[in-house]
């Protein structure tokens, strides 16, 4: 009968989690990398698609407000600006997304302000120029520390494995 026994190093802080808690944060934060990517392609692809066909249009401010700063969390605040526009040959189009404090000063609801919108998919949008690509960046960025995660749990998960020893039982 052969009984798994484990051996500690000089160094037993390693062995503090099990072997399939080592697994378990591997999968966890291989999924975090999966679903952070695929946001970040999303993301890329809006930005894509405003970079080949995207078109100005005009459009009017509906409304603006701000979501406030909580200082616990240490949240700035964020400026919103809803607005409303009509391409040509669908119905009118109404989105809000966040903008700069000077954007959002600049304006108040009834002007109108350029935008560009993608034709083909009139829900895709973008009120500063580049406004796409900051979510894009945290995606890849958060997909990649997640997967260099992934890998030390699984280097963890491994090492953890390779310190059993069997030992045989008589």
């Amino acid at each position: 009968m052969k009984v798994y026994v484990e051996e500690f190093g000089s160094r037993g802080q390693f062995n503090a989690l099990s072997h399939s808690g080592w697994v378990i944060i591997a999968a966890f934060l291989g999924v975090l990398a999966c679903g952070s990517c695929l946001g970040a392609i999303a993301a890329g692809r809006d930005s894509w698609l405003l970079a080949v066909d995207g078109t100005a249009i005009d459009a009017v401010v509906l409304d603006k407000h701000v979501a406030e700063s909580d200082p616990e969390r240490h949240r700035p605040a964020s400026y919103y600006l809803q607005l409303a526009y009509a391409p040509p040959g669908t119905d009118r189009v109404e989105v809000e997304d966040g903008v700069s404090p000077s954007r959002y000063d600049a304006v108040d609801p009834g002007d109108h302000m350029t935008i560009r919108y993608v034709p083909s998919n009139p829900d895709v949008f973008e009120i500063e120029p580049g406004g796409q690509t900051g979510s894009e960046r945290f995606g890849w960025w958060l997909g990649i520390g997640s997967v260099i995660g992934a890998l030390g749990a699984a280097v963890g998960a491994w090492l953890r494995w390779r310190n059993t020893v069997p030992e045989t039982v008589a």
